[in-house]
């Protein structure tokens, strides 16, 4: 996924797969790689753009970080780091994000940029992969402390007790009080987004500047009160919907020119 690579408009977008809704408590995880205009570290042209995943939307109205209205609650990381917020939690209650000091950042102090210790002590540098160098050369160096570019990340977002947390590959990025928010619906979504209207000038940036998803699952959390009946070991949490394998149509949902 990929948006603004010209004409300098702010702009995004967000697909859900068609005919889905999830409810009561599920857990949604996926894989993710982040990837940007090098240098890596500082970033190239235009590489102050977003990630963008959430849950509860209709899945019929965009998600980016633009929009004026937000339906759904939705989490995004930039992908250079070159922001003051990195690390952002959306919902109605907070269309612009919820600001730094927030009691939804689970970082010490509410902190959102990469740049704060609960970052850099768990996302190290990262160089590019040895093939792609050789195709971009012009993406030397490492990522730096706290950025969570250039490496397979695993996703995820639960929805229990009327919270939906937020990791990724196991550390507590944000909590959001659902009863604190309206959600269009029930469906997930996934996005990409530009931070502002500048594009990229790198021939290159509809193939850098990107977000790649894959191995996405939504699965059943049972309450406290069916695992006592089930029992602890050996428990089998069952994937939602349709079966595991079963590849899903996303719809396409898009509110500026990408």
């Amino acid at each position: 996924m990929t948006a603004n690579n010209s004409g300098g408009v702010f702009s995004g977008f967000s697909v859900s797969p068609m005919g889905e809704s999830f409810s009561d408590s599920y857990q949604l995880s996926f894989d993710i790689w982040q990837n940007y205009v090098g240098p890596l570290g500082p970033g190239g042209s235009g590489t102050t753009q977003l990630s963008t995943y959430g849950i509860g939307t209709s899945g019929t109205t965009a998600f980016w970080s633009g929009a004026a209205t937000k339906e759904s609650v939705a989490f995004t990381v930039t992908l250079d780091g070159g922001s003051a917020a990195d690390y952002r939690a959306y919902s109605l209650a907070a269309p612009t994000s919820y600001a730094a000091g927030n009691a939804v950042s689970q970082a010490p102090g509410g902190a959102v940029n990469e740049s704060a210790a609960y970052y850099t002590a768990f996302f190290l540098p990262q160089s590019a992969p040895a093939a792609q160098l050789v195709l971009f050369p012009g993406q030397t160096g490492s990522t730096s402390l706290g950025e969570a570019s250039f490496a397979w990340r695993r996703v995820t977002i639960d929805v229990v007790g009327g919270f939906a947390s937020w990791a990724i590959d196991g550390l507590p990025i944000a909590i959001v009080d659902l009863s604190t928010v309206s959600l269009g619906g029930g469906n997930i979504l996934f996005g990409h987004a530009d931070s502002n209207a500048g594009s990229s000038s790198d021939l290159n940036d509809f193939l850098l500047n990107i977000t790649l998803i894959d191995n996405i699952v939504v699965t059943a959390v049972p309450e406290p009160s069916s695992l006592a009946l089930l029992g602890l070991g050996g428990l089998a949490l069952m994937t939602c919907g349709r079966r595991r394998n079963q590849p899903r149509p996303f719809l396409f949902s898009s509110e500026k020119p990408l």
